[in-house]
């Protein structure tokens, strides 16, 4: 999904440097974009292991980036993009909550699963946790008993359901 983000000098900027398609970015100057924001400068923001180079020195010169942590800064330095960007996840995560359980099989995770499992249905917690489960145990039912074991116990675990519970394929 192509996000279109008007209005926004920071989003204006990453498209600029995205448009010459290059493997790292300039966090100077996104922060620029933003109006140079107190306390959230690249140096003051990026922890050092997400700074690919740094000449230090004047806070105007290049600090450079990955594009995945330049996806997340310009969260930080626009509400608009983090709207957007939120929004993108929502709806990936409602068509498809049982994805997103088995690419990260986190607690927080399960919560949003399961919320969104619920969001305009009648299900209870259990019976979205439930359903979450039963179709990562169907998505898993070609892999190997203790492959498929492990993915259901980390969803189990993730949407809190109980793990006497045995979710199984249908077949």
């Amino acid at each position: 999904m192509k996000l279109d983000i008007k209005d926004s000098p920071v989003f204006d900027e990453l498209t600029r440097q995205m448009n010459s398609k290059p493997e790292l970015i300039d966090a100077s100057a996104l922060w620029r974009a933003s109006g140079r924001k107190r306390n959230k400068s690249p140096r003051a923001w990026l922890c050092k292991d997400n700074i690919v180079h740094d000449p230090g020195g004047s806070p105007d010169v290049p600090i450079m980036i990955t594009v995945e942590t330049a996806f997340q800064y310009v969260q930080i330095l626009c509400n608009k993009i983090l709207m957007a960007a939120n929004a993108v996840f929502s709806n990936k995560l409602k068509a498809d909550p049982a994805r997103h359980v088995m690419g990260y099989p986190d607690q927080i995770m399960g919560i949003l699963a399961v919320g969104a499992t619920m969001e305009g249905t009648s299900m209870t917690q259990e019976e979205a946790a439930a359903h979450i489960t039963k179709q990562v145990a169907e998505r898993t039912s070609g892999l190997g008993e203790y492959a498929q074991e492990t993915a259901v116990a980390k969803a189990q675990r993730a949407v809190k359901l109980r793990p006497n519970t045995i979710i199984k394929a249908d077949r």
